[in-house]
């Protein structure tokens, strides 16, 4: 934004305080496995790390191991998807 007028607009709703304690929804091994890593791990590393770890709780896993259908890959795939978003 070289040369350019802008404005910063913040348009969050979320309390700071709340944000706080969504992160205490995140599985305690996930920050372990972050924390295991040297500290200069890249924080793309930590990032797939962080993902892998929470492999477990992995809607698709579990229907994967009952026999899901390949058609239906999608569904499971968007659960994890959304949760990992949020």
């Amino acid at each position: 934004m070289r040369r350019m007028v802008g404005m910063l607009w913040e348009t969050s709703l979320l309390d700071p305080d709340e944000v706080v304690d969504l992160l205490f929804l995140v599985a305690d091994y996930v920050f372990k496995a972050i924390d295991a890593l040297p500290i200069t791990a890249h924080p793309m590393t930590e990032f797939a790390t962080s993902v892998m770890a929470l492999q477990v709780q992995s809607e698709f896993q579990k229907a994967y191991e009952k026999g899901i259908h390949k058609s239906k890959y999608w569904e499971p795939m968007y659960e994890d998807s959304l949760s990992l978003i949020a």
